[in-house]
């Protein structure tokens, strides 16, 4: 046996692996049905001012990037609301995420998120909030 480092995003071996890990997952578990979700902001001129977006894991929704160019002006709820609102007419329990210390952890809280972990340091000193949202 060896072990073979290969970090490009191209490597021959990383879908092979997830595949293998799903087969797995799918005998012993609901199947996956990972499906990619987003949805996106424009101004008037069609350029991107935000957009949030994620996966649909088991009967879950995970949002794994949330971004507006301009905060407080409310399209970060308001991009929130709409894939929550799609999590719900696809049957999904919740919502989950991650977020920094210096992110948006007050923001999600507002929102009804939990928190329900927390890693110290996980950014220097910063930490990592795991937050969730049952409906």
């Amino acid at each position: 046996m060896k072990i073979v480092a290969d970090h490009r995003d191209d490597n021959p071996y990383r879908k092979p692996l997830v595949k293998n890990l799903v087969a797995y997952n799918d005998t012993n578990g609901p199947l996956e049905h990972w499906q990619y979700v987003g949805f996106y902001a424009q101004d008037d001129d069609g350029q991107l001012i935000g957009g949030v977006q994620g996966f649909f894991e088991w009967d879950w929704l995970h949002i794994s990037h949330l971004w507006v160019k301009e905060t407080r002006q409310g399209l970060g709820r308001e991009l929130v609301k709409t894939i929550e609102s799609y999590a719900k007419q696809e049957k999904k329990v919740g919502v989950f995420l991650d977020t920094f210390a210096f992110q948006a952890r007050g923001f999600y809280e507002k929102q009804g998120y939990v928190v329900f972990g927390t890693i110290e340091n996980a950014a220097g000193p910063n930490a990592r909030y795991f937050l969730s949202k049952k409906f």
